[in-house]
């Protein structure tokens, strides 16, 4: 790419700088489009309340963005930095840390795999053409097998949703624990409380 090269050619001479880069469009950049978001997601609040039905993120997002953007990030990160001071102290460190680094990086994956959904059912059924084609009637046996195989994965795919929740749980209560520790190292150390905290950590650990 002619826009890729020449920035290639630069970092490999020496290290980047923000003024290498190319600036980003004014229609682009992230608090343009987060306010954006952020107006449209409090007309979906405001309709949900008057048609009495849950609101749902996914249309204040293809409202303003259609199919090109997902900013979920950036939405995340406006409205923690906007929280008020009586919903920080409902909300523990732990949480919002583990919210800003492992909630984010599973809507990245969730945009991978979303095309999945419409184009399994073409695949498979192209699939099963080719193998009636080259095999006949025998082929259907494999393809009950498949169809077999889709509730139990939906069973497993609950299992691992309910388990993945009480390991985020945990995490969020592991982290809120260390941060606090870090805060007052100081005094943890001046009454040697090293151990006690030490098997505490360990005891978070160990679930």
């Amino acid at each position: 790419s002619k826009f890729i090269t020449p920035l290639l050619r630069l970092g490999f001479k020496k290290s980047l700088e923000p003024p290498d880069f190319y600036k980003v469009l004014a229609q682009d950049e992230s608090r343009t489009l987060c306010y954006a978001l952020e107006e449209s997601w409090e007309n979906e609040v405001n309709e949900s309340k008057v048609k009495n039905r849950p609101a749902k993120l996914h249309n204040a997002i293809y409202f303003v963005f259609g199919r090109k953007y997902i900013l979920l990030g950036s939405i995340l990160v406006f409205e923690i930095l906007t929280v008020s001071t009586s919903g920080l102290r409902e909300m523990e460190a732990g949480k919002i840390m583990n919210l800003l680094s492992n909630d984010v990086a599973r809507f990245d994956q969730t945009v991978i795999f979303l095309h999945y959904f419409w184009a399994a059912p073409l695949s498979l059924i192209g699939f099963v053409a080719l193998l009636w084609y080259e095999m006949g009637p025998s082929c259907l046996a494999g393809f009950l097998g498949l169809i077999i195989l889709v509730p139990i994965q939906a069973f497993m795919g609950r299992k691992m949703g309910y388990y993945r929740r009480q390991v985020a749980t945990l995490s969020d209560k592991r982290i809120g624990i260390m941060n606090e520790l870090l805060n007052g190292i100081r005094v943890i150390k001046m009454y040697a409380w090293e151990i006690p905290f030490s098997q505490l950590v360990d005891a978070i650990r160990i679930k």
